[in-house]
């Protein structure tokens, strides 16, 4: 019993570290020649802690292109994915003859292949105020160029998340501007996913909640935190005298002094091995994680520059780049590559057109679901729409 709790708590840490990434080793050492390791100072490891617990704005939008690269679909997975989508639209295809079914299949097969042809363009534009978040997004791998033709100012799609707010009895909602069409819902918590473009104004979160792990004090606070947030939790003076000391047998932090595309940078190294304690055996391993951070001073205030996290026991890995800094210390070029063991690799690279960490705009204006009498609205909370409007009742629409 004792080897199985022991097993389980240290599951649990792995996860905590929140890298749960199946990403090969990948480093490109920008240090001068013979530069030799030194340990982090206690200033140092503040600063390390401060980047990589540092919280979303309050209130702000991000509006970005991003491309992503990704192995092209075989076609195998060509027809999982349509499989997968047939059975999605089953009650909403449910109406069309044999015609119509093999024409949308066709259809959707050709939108597959394109939307997973290795590259996609996607135009979005992000929106945070509090637990309320916003994606609008244009998809140009999902048929919109008729759309961005006619509608150059508008975004195809919307997805939003209130939870909880006096705004609508709804928690969520998703816009479709080519149907004009709106689906709602009440279940509360997170429905719809973002892309968090405000990461990129701190530490990338896999090798920041590795280091936070490091040095903090075990979290009591019995709200439930959202994943990835570090905010108010307090760093423990006994392990960071440890980390700072090199005297912990699971924690070890380097600091190297690098130049990193021509910025004096710092380079730490921090690498998670498990050793049980006197007494314990277990026959579990546990991966060992390595995060790497190059630290640079942007317009005078400390920005991280690259991060790298390793899962040395599984060979794969994630690289976050920041490039063009503006005179805020923003970057405009966030890149994040994930390496997998079979040397296969994704790659996201936003290029910003516009960030705001002090928004202007009110809740009322950017989550408030109020919608033109000319689209249809469902409630979709049973997982069956409900109309609650339609603007064309001459036309049936099948319940």
């Amino acid at each position: 019993m004792t080897s199985f709790k022991f097993k389980f708590a240290i599951f649990g840490a792995v996860v905590l570290i929140g890298v749960a990434i199946s990403l090969p080793v990948f480093s490109k050492q920008n240090g001068q020649p013979g530069t030799p390791s030194r340990p982090a100072s206690l200033v140092e490891i503040q600063q390390i802690y401060d980047l990589a617990a540092a919280t979303k704005p309050d209130r702000c939008r991000f509006v970005a292109d991003i491309e992503v690269t990704t192995p092209p679909y075989t076609t195998g997975q060509v027809s999982a994915e349509l499989a997968r989508i047939k059975n999605f639209m089953r009650d909403a295809n449910a109406s069309l003859n044999s015609q119509q079914i093999a024409e949308w299949e066709i259809n959707q097969s050709n939108a597959i292949v394109k939307a997973q042809s290795g590259k996609r363009i996607q135009h979005v534009r992000e929106w945070f105020s509090g637990n309320y978040n916003r994606l609008d997004i244009t998809d140009e791998a999902m048929g919109t160029e008729r759309f961005m033709r006619t509608h150059p100012n508008e975004y195809f799609e919307t997805w939003v998340n209130i939870p909880d707010s006096p705004l609508s009895p709804y928690a969520s909602y998703h816009i479709q501007r080519e149907l004009r069409d709106v689906v709602l819902f009440k279940q509360t918590g997170e429905r719809f996913g973002q892309f968090n473009l405000w990461q990129a104004l701190k530490m990338d979160r896999e090798v920041a909640g590795l280091f936070v792990v490091s040095v903090s004090m075990r979290d009591t606070n019995n709200q439930k935190r959202a994943r990835f947030d570090y905010g108010g939790m307090k760093m423990d003076p006994a392990k960071v005298q440890e980390l700072h000391a090199q005297t912990n047998s699971n924690w070890r932090l380097e600091a190297t002094d690098e130049a990193l595309d021509g910025k004096v940078a710092t380079h730490f190294t921090l690498k998670w091995s498990f050793t049980p304690p006197p007494g314990i055996h277990s026959d579990y391993k546990p991966d060992i994680f390595q995060g790497e951070m190059w630290v640079g001073q942007i317009s005078g205030k400390p920005v991280c520059l690259q991060e790298l996290v390793t899962n040395l026991t599984r060979h794969t890995s994630t690289v976050v780049r920041r490039e063009k800094y503006n005179a805020d210390g923003f970057p405009a070029v966030w890149t994040k590559t994930k390496f997998k063991a079979d040397a296969s690799f994704e790659k996201q690279r936003v290029t910003f057109r516009q960030i705001e960490t002090n928004s202007t705009f009110t809740d009322e204006e950017a989550f408030a679901p109020v919608f033109p009498l000319d689209y249809i609205v469902s409630d979709g909370s049973s997982g069956r729409n409900v109309i609650l409007q339609n603007p064309h009742p001459e036309i049936p629409i099948k319940k």
